[in-house]
């Protein structure tokens, strides 16, 4: 909705200086939980925000009857295979600022070999990225865009060859990739001419300080 843009309106009506928002988001890490909190309950606070974009993945075939299917598979199984493609091939995993200066700021409070990895990031920056994209979900996100299939569609009858299916994949992006290099990942990662990319929504870029 529009919301938050009646609010923004009222405030600047106002005369209101916001200092700080609280939002809903930030994960909370419990100690022991991941490989970068052993001694305390982290909470996060966000100093970057991801970029957002949901991707169409569509097909169009010839209908027909399902006893008589072509070799070349249905529209749903089709798409079924480039969503396994595009699940396949994750975005690389990259600490940025935000990440980082987190690290640093928890490394003190970390057993030695933590200690060392935080504080030295020009170093393990490479491993340290891998580490925490293999950590947890929560972790992974912080160092990766990521993509999620949200929905699926395709197909009226059980014995109707499905002529037309399509799949959304919900993408949150990392600071330093855009929307449209998340698009062609998509499109890269599918290699089928067959399966159409499209934007689902109109897409946020990331920001970050």
């Amino acid at each position: 909705g529009n919301g938050h843009g009646a609010i923004a309106a009222l405030l600047q009506e106002r005369g209101v200086r916001v200092e700080m928002l609280l939002d809903e988001g930030t994960p909370t890490i419990a100690a022991g939980s991941a490989k970068l909190n052993s001694k305390f309950d982290l909470a996060l606070v966000s100093t970057a925000q991801k970029g957002y974009a949901s991707l169409d993945l569509s097909v169009n075939m010839t209908g027909g009857h399902a006893g008589t299917p072509d070799d070349a598979g249905t529209s749903v199984s089709i798409l079924a295979e480039a969503v396994a493609r595009l699940q396949a091939s994750a975005r690389p995993p990259r600490v940025r600022r935000p990440v980082s200066d987190m690290l640093a700021i928890v490394a003190p409070f970390q057993p030695p070999l933590q200690k060392i990895i935080f504080k030295r990031q020009t170093f393990f920056g490479g491993a340290l990225a891998r580490l925490l994209a293999k950590t947890s979900p929560k972790t992974a996100a912080m160092v990766r865009t990521t993509s999620a299939v949200t929905m699926f569609h395709g197909g009226v009858k059980d014995h109707i060859l499905p002529q037309f299916a399509i799949a959304t994949v919900n993408n949150r992006i990392l600071p330093g990739e855009t929307v449209e290099e998340v698009k062609e990942h998509a499109r890269r990662a599918i290699a089928d001419p067959r399966v159409h990319v499209s934007i689902h929504t109109g897409g946020a870029e990331p920001r970050e300080p």
